[in-house]
């Protein structure tokens, strides 16, 4: 079942498997996306991992994440993941050339999280080279609560609660 939510300057859609793997490597394969992301590298190898690891993520949580699309082209990844098996994740990648999408993407994110999914609260898991996003995500009401480490990273996280109220 493929899910496909349309927004002002851009879309998310169900990734398809033996589809979307070379337009997601494609997107991503810019030095400047990697410099910011929890890797040394991405390959297609890679890529191939995130779209079968996201669908399956769908069948066990009913939930995840989405390719991003503009324009009917890839631009990315976006959506929610289980974090540390009791928490949601919000996490975005885009192709350099659609940095500027992320506010945008973040508040319809928030929005899907808040009122399709009814989830209670959210994190965010930033690279510590993310300052200028970690902005970002406090305009949308993320509040810091620290520094975690992941495959020997360090990371800042962010939590929001989401009162279905607002």
């Amino acid at each position: 079942m493929i899910s496909l939510y349309e927004f002002k300057d851009f879309s998310l859609r169900s990734f398809i498997a033996n589809q979307d793997e070379e337009a997601l490597y494609e997107a991503l394969g810019h030095p400047d996306v990697v410099h910011h992301m929890a890797s040394s590298g991405i390959s297609r190898n890679d890529c191939d991992a995130i779209v079968s690891e996201t669908i399956e993520h769908w069948q066990k949580y009913g939930l995840g994440s989405w390719a991003v699309e503009k324009d009917s082209c890839m631009i990315g990844w976006a959506g929610f993941k289980v974090w540390n098996e009791n928490e949601i994740e919000l996490l975005i990648v885009l192709g350099k050339e659609s940095w500027g999408l992320g506010k945008s993407i973040y508040n319809e994110l928030i929005s899907l999280a808040r009122y399709e999914f009814k989830l209670d609260s959210l994190v965010v898991i930033l690279p510590e080279t993310r300052k200028s996003f970690q902005y970002i995500v406090k305009k949308a009401g993320f509040k810091h609560v620290g520094a975690e480490s992941y495959n020997g990273e360090s990371f800042q996280k962010f939590t929001l609660s989401l009162d279905k109220n607002a």
